[in-house]
């Protein structure tokens, strides 16, 4: 449902911060900064379990909309 998403992530290094959709950060887990040349490894653990909440919490509340509706 995020894949779409962008997230801002800043370079430990600089602090610049570059933009990567969800789908890209799945598929790649370092980039290379724009401001300092470092390698800018993700966390995509952390971030994964993040956005995994974030689905569940919304498949949740679309649930109780449903009930909702039905009555």
């Amino acid at each position: 449902m995020f894949e779409d998403v962008e997230i801002n992530i800043p370079c430990p290094g600089c602090g610049q911060k570059t933009k990567k959709s969800v789908a890209w950060l799945k598929a790649n887990k370092q980039f290379t900064c724009d401001g300092c040349s470092n390698a800018v490894t993700v966390d995509a653990e952390k971030l994964f379990a993040g956005i995994k909440k974030a689905d569940k919490t919304l498949a949740d509340f679309r649930k109780k909309l449903a009930r909702r509706e039905k009555r």
